[in-house]
Formats: structure tokens, sequence, C-alpha cells
């Protein structure tokens, strides 16, 4: 086998910019860090409230946030995360009512 004359030998591909720049524990203060942070801490302290809550309080509040996460990612999706969370919040909320009151008529 022959050896390819040097013109023809390609140099290795580049990485493209902006590879490995999303959440990486080696970077300080990434927006995504930060985000994910005080997400987090809100989510604690939500979850420790809801102890003291009735069961239909506590469905209808899960139903809007599962419905609100979604939402957001579907939202996402389409261009307007904030809509598409506020639209899932509501139909979560809705959902997660009829569902209670299901829940209690058997």
């Amino acid at each position: 086998m022959t050896k390819a004359p040097a013109y023809a030998r390609l140099p290795p591909p580049a990485k493209a910019p902006g590879i490995n720049r999303g959440l990486s524990l080696n970077r300080k203060g990434t927006v995504m860090t930060k985000v994910i942070f005080v997400g987090s801490v809100i989510l604690l302290i939500l979850s420790a409230g809801c102890a003291n809550m009735t069961p239909t309080q506590q469905r209808v509040l899960s139903g809007g946030a599962i419905g609100a996460g979604g939402g957001a990612v579907i939202g996402a999706l389409a261009g307007s995360a904030g809509l598409g969370a506020a639209a899932g919040a509501g139909a979560g909320l809705l959902g997660g009512l009829l569902y209670d009151q299901t829940q209690k008529s058997q």
C-alpha cells in the first residue's frame, strides 16, 4: 500500500465552537448552573411546605407543577417557554382538581 501524497492528507477535524460549553462542574458562574441551583432551592423549600396540605391541595399543586414543567418543555420547542408553562400550569391545576374530585366520588 502506498502512502498518500502530503497534499492529500487532511488535518484532523476541529471541534465546533460551543461544544462542551453546557453544564460543567469545572466552570463556575454559568447561567445554567445558577438556574439549576436556584430551581433546586425553590423546589426544596416548596416541597417542605407540602406536609400540612390536604390531599386536594396536594393533587392540585402537583398537577400544576407537572403541567407547568411539561408546558415549558413543549413551549420551548414551539418558541415560548413562559407561555407554555403558564398554559401547562393551568391545565395541570384543572387536571389535578378533576382527578381529586373523581377519587372522592368513588
